[in-house]
């Protein structure tokens, strides 16, 4: 079939071709994916790389991640915002400064608590891997249409890896979520973590859920599974 395709059309221009099809067809079927992407990568963006205002790790912060045997974070950045939001590549916990100001009470407790879950189950560690996997995959994918041209190649292997990481790396990253939240919840009991859940974000918003996060609704109800 590509043969006669190649009878009729300039293979350069085959190439482009099926690399705008394939965009298409990405577009199409992926429409949910792309639009949660887009506010995850600016909120982390905007959390991990914004101006900090300051650089040190509380002894709070230290004392729980001893009771709890967690990799103490080297160092806890601390972005200007007044929203309550933390995170966490391993290493360095990210915190805004609303989050600071909460770090003695239940709420800043549990939320860390599920921070530096994250970092003991070595998340980051585990999805750097996911992506390196699916990278190779997207390549295996790619390297056929390297017959026609590089640029086929090059076009089918990254919209492959998009369209895998659209679909692969939410599946993954809402059960590391989970983990976190029954990690916090043993720390500091079930009641606690859903309270804070429920606090971070109005009622009105408990069953919207992004690409990495499950909704808070969803959250609660896997803790409230997870206890029985």
């Amino acid at each position: 079939m590509c043969m006669v395709f190649l009878a009729f059309f300039n293979p350069h221009s085959f190439a482009v071709l099926v690399g705008a099809c394939a965009l298409l067809i990405w577009l199409v079927t992926t429409p949910c994916a792309i639009k949660s992407f887009l506010p995850d990568i600016m909120q982390n963006f905007r959390l991990r790389f914004a101006r900090k205002q300051t650089t040190y790790t509380p002894w709070s912060v230290v004392g729980l991640a001893r009771m709890m045997n967690s990799p103490i974070p080297r160092e806890v950045q601390v972005s200007a915002s007044n929203k309550l939001n933390a995170a966490t590549d391993g290493f360095t916990l990210f915190i805004t400064s609303g989050m600071e100001r909460e770090l003695l009470t239940s709420t800043g407790e549990t939320t860390i608590a599920h921070e530096l879950a994250h970092a003991q189950y070595h998340h980051s560690s585990k999805t750097s891997a996911v992506l390196a996997a699916l990278v190779g995959v997207a390549c295996l994918i790619g390297a056929p249409f390297s017959v026609l041209h590089i640029l086929a190649a090059a076009v089918m292997g990254t919209l492959a890896f998009l369209t895998l990481t659209a679909f692969v790396l939410p599946l993954i990253s809402r059960r590391m979520e989970y983990d976190a939240d029954a990690k916090a919840a043993a720390v500091f009991g079930l009641g606690a973590m859903i309270a804070t859940l429920q606090s971070l974000v109005p009622s009105e918003k408990w069953d919207l859920e992004s690409d990495s996060h499950p909704s808070i609704r969803a959250r609660v109800r896997r803790l409230g599974e997870t206890s029985n």
